[in-house]
């Protein structure tokens, strides 16, 4: 039976020597993406577009933006910071960031921008794809986004009951966790409910505390309710949260010092000296440091179609709250800049204020 199975499976003569068929090689398949905030096939699209699909996500195991930038060409973010992280899309980028400053590439979810790059690089929680647009979108997506668009969709609920489930463990105490629930209500009510959580223990401890370090503590939930009140309108109404609270990133000096706290280190440094990171044990004496993130939205979608075109109406809140220490604590640092006994610096909380957003869109 295995013999006769492979001789059927074999192609003839003629197809071996058959040329493809130019007409099948155009052929891409039914993608369908609203990067021009109306709904189109992707060939329809008249920009450099790529699509990250949710099965791509999945199978990359990528929990946010800066897990799966270098699968998408251009692309890259720096998500060393979770809280104040670093976009580049065809070398457009900017290193800076406070309360003034946005990055040139516009991240948007769910047609909301992310008015901070720290709110922009949140955790994926039930996502069905993410669309980035590369060159300058200030068109459709404003003058933020001269260096190109994010634009991630989430799942909206559907008329199936519907559960899901994902369990993944990895070295260092890595641990992930998603589950979602979609529960129709009736014939025109629909609610989706979406969790996730993200931990791990750290990869090295800090031998001055016992504190590991380089731990991940990250939880986010999502709750969408849609409503379809006639069958030319639906209103869609989402509420998302999420927290990270863990660890300041590693800060590890590459030269041996003596206990002397006014040795300088050496000039210039020899390279077969340095210390490995990886094996040298950590003493740190940045006291009690964090890096924390709150974040929070709700998101009113709108739709009514006419029989000339369609209308839609997005008004979004969105309370983003971050810090890297708390008051009188300290990261460390490579000087002493305060002259004291203690290698760090310290750093205030910054909590940028709440957003308000409505957009009006209209279509022919």
């Amino acid at each position: 039976m295995a013999m006769r199975a492979d001789a059927a499976t074999q192609p003839a003569p003629d197809q071996k020597n058959a040329k493809p068929s130019p007409a099948k090689a155009k052929v891409l398949g039914d993608v369908t993406v609203t990067a021009q905030n109306r709904t189109q096939q992707m060939e329809q699209v008249p920009m450099a577009l790529q699509i990250v699909t949710a099965q791509q996500i999945d199978t990359l195991a990528a929990t946010d933006l800066s897990k799966m930038s270098i699968f998408v060409p251009g692309l890259f973010v720096d998500g060393e910071h979770p809280t104040q992280p670093h976009y580049s899309l065809r070398g457009l980028t900017a290193n800076d960031f406070g309360v003034g400053t946005d990055s040139p590439v516009a991240v948007f979810v769910d047609g909301v921008y992310a008015a901070r790059t720290g709110g922009a690089l949140l955790a994926f929680n039930d996502i069905n794809r993410i669309e980035v647009l590369k060159g300058p979108q200030g068109t459709l997506f404003g003058r933020n986004a001269a260096g190109g668009a994010i634009s991630i969709v989430t799942n909206e609920p559907t008329d199936k009951f519907e559960g899901k489930a994902v369990v993944r463990f990895g070295n260092e105490g890595s641990r992930y966790e998603n589950a979602l629930v979609n529960i129709p209500l009736n014939k025109d009510m629909a609610l989706r409910i979406s969790v996730l959580d993200n931990q791990s223990d750290g990869w090295i401890t800090n031998q001055t505390n016992g504190q590991h370090y380089g731990k991940t503590d990250d939880w986010g939930s999502r709750i969408v309710y849609r409503w379809n009140i006639t069958p030319d309108t639906r209103v869609l109404l989402s509420w998302d949260h999420e927290r990270l609270n863990q660890p300041p990133a590693v800060g590890m000096g590459l030269i041996a010092l003596s206990n002397d706290t006014n040795q300088r280190p050496p000039f210039p440094a020899n390279p077969a000296t340095f210390i490995n990171p990886f094996t040298a044990p950590l003493y740190n004496d940045a006291a009690y440091g964090a890096e924390s993130r709150r974040f929070n939205a709700s998101t009113l979608t709108i739709d009514h179609s006419f029989a000339w075109g369609g209308f839609t109406s997005i008004t979004a809140w969105r309370g983003f709250d971050f810090c890297n220490n708390l008051f009188n604590k300290r990261y460390v640092e490579v000087i002493n800049n305060d002259s004291t006994t203690v290698f760090g610096t310290p750093f205030a909380t910054v909590t940028p204020p709440r957003t308000w957003g409505v957009e009006l869109r209209t279509k022919f």
